[in-house]
């Protein structure tokens, strides 16, 4: 998680956002302390069910994806 504090920092622009999702089947109580000890100041959330990796298909830990939406 340093590494995407680092570039979330240098972006620094309120139109991009990371979301960072810890796919723990063990919720909260095993990945709530991990997220603590990083302090990043961008989205974390915890998706026990893997909805997120599922949705995007992923089969690895961790995976990655860029979303972008154009200016309109």
């Amino acid at each position: 998680m340093p590494v995407w504090q680092q570039v979330y920092e240098e972006i620094n622009d309120p139109d991009f956002v990371i979301l960072c999702a810890a796919e723990d089947t063990g919720g909260e109580a095993v990945a709530g302390p991990i997220f603590d000890a990083a302090n990043p100041t961008y989205i974390q959330i915890v998706d026990e069910n893997h909805v997120i990796s599922s949705a995007f298909n992923f089969v690895n830990v961790p995976s990655a994806c860029l979303l972008y939406t154009s200016p309109s």
